[in-house]
């Protein structure tokens, strides 16, 4: 195969992925097989040719050193059985970033590409999950996947629409922008993912303020941004509204000592009790899989098998692997982050590094409620977006 059709194929599976990680899960996890058996034949085969930036060997280095934490950790524990490792393989996408990150550091598609087709894959997903609303009586459609990951992914791609609108100096580029924008707000809203709507606010917040700084006047155009969504919702869908305020008084009940009948009662009664195990094993945790049988044991009721996760990911971490774990867990949201951050005022960086401090501020939002990193859909979101942006952000700067 001669240089520049394996480049042309890299091209392609990479335009694909965004497409694919909103609408498809199972064609987006191919396309990223593919791409990590590209960058495994490539670091033995072309191993003199690879220019790797240092910016994604140190995030390769972080990632590996996130799965092996979680592997020890199992090791340590006993925890031998099918089940660990079973629960042990929703990491392994950390294991593989650097082959990925070999093979993405090949491509040429630019950012705005890349963002097309997950605007185009973002327009399917929500006329998909009003098909299913509709036609299907779906009361939380949420196309082929989870309701709260779904809720998560369309944030984040809302969100990459909002930041062209705020951007883009073309008024068809806004124009267009703020009706994928629009579109990705009620598929939010038709998950009913509670978490999912106030990252999205808050993402929202954090954008306008990088992009205009911190003065009164920004401070009126947030507000008025965060009323207006909410007038949105309130008109296109007054139950959604309602949910917060019933989950306002559940919250209530929990901290008053009331029966845990409840969806936030539960999750606070997660973290009490997660919590509450990390006292007894702080260092290295308790390892993965474990977490049904210690929500029943430190919690004040018990749980039916099906809740197998402590719903906040500093709590899973926090069980799974101890201080430890959360170390590296903050060091995988911190390396990205410092990295955006720091060229966030070079113009030519500015959208990549808006983009990519919304993917890991995201990421760290959604954490407080939901499953980030111990789902492999969003894993499969997480491993693209970030070894992506990273070296867009090294490629942009060395074509200056």
């Amino acid at each position: 195969m001669s240089v520049n059709l394996f480049r042309q194929t890299i091209d392609y599976i990479v335009l694909s992925l965004p497409f694919f990680l909103v609408t498809l899960k199972n064609a987006g996890n191919i396309s990223l097989m593919l791409l990590v058996l590209i960058g495994g034949y490539l670091i033995l085969f072309k191993k003199d040719r690879l220019r790797i930036s240092n910016e994604l060997k140190l995030f390769s280095l972080i990632s590996i050193v996130y799965f092996c934490v979680f592997a020890f950790s199992n090791y340590f524990n006993n925890t031998i059985s099918y089940e660990s490792y079973t629960d042990l393989y929703k990491k392994l996408h950390f294991l593989l970033i650097p082959f990925l990150a070999i093979s993405i550091s090949q491509t040429q598609i630019s950012l705005k590409q890349v963002l097309i087709s997950g605007l185009v894959g973002l327009f399917l997903g929500v006329a998909y999950q009003y098909f299913q609303y509709f036609h299907l009586n779906n009361l939380r459609p949420s196309g082929l996947f989870n309701a709260n990951v779904y809720g998560d992914i369309l944030v984040l791609y809302s969100m990459f629409a909002f930041i062209l609108m705020i951007t883009q100096q073309k008024l068809s580029v806004r124009f267009i922008s703020l009706t994928m924008f629009l579109c990705g707000l009620v598929g939010v809203m038709l998950t009913g993912s509670r978490g999912s709507m106030l990252a999205l606010l808050v993402l929202i917040s954090m954008s306008v303020f990088l992009q205009f700084g911190y003065g009164k006047r920004n401070i009126l155009i947030v507000s008025i941004s965060v009323l207006s969504i909410t007038v949105f919702i309130a008109l296109i869908d007054p139950l959604f509204i309602e949910r917060f305020i019933l989950a306002y008084h559940q919250i209530e009940s929990w901290f008053s000592g009331e029966k845990l009948i409840s969806s936030p009662g539960e999750r606070l009664e997660f973290i009490r009790a997660g919590f509450l195990a990390f006292l007894d094993s702080p260092w290295i945790g308790f390892g993965m899989n474990e977490s049904h049988s210690i929500i029943n044991e430190y919690s004040r009721i018990k749980f039916p098998l099906q809740y197998n996760h402590f719903h906040n990911e500093v709590i899973n971490h926090l069980v799974s692997a101890g201080i430890v774990g959360v170390v590296v867990m903050v060091a995988i949201l911190y390396a990205p982050f410092h990295l955006f951050k720091k060229n966030l005022e070079a113009k030519e960086n500015r959208l990549t590094a808006l983009i990519g401090l919304n993917l890991v501020t995201g990421f760290f939002l959604f954490g407080l409620t939901h499953v980030t990193f111990q789902q492999e859909v969003i894993n499969s979101v997480w491993m693209f977006y970030s070894v992506y942006l990273i070296s867009i952000i090294k490629r942009e700067r060395k074509d200056q």
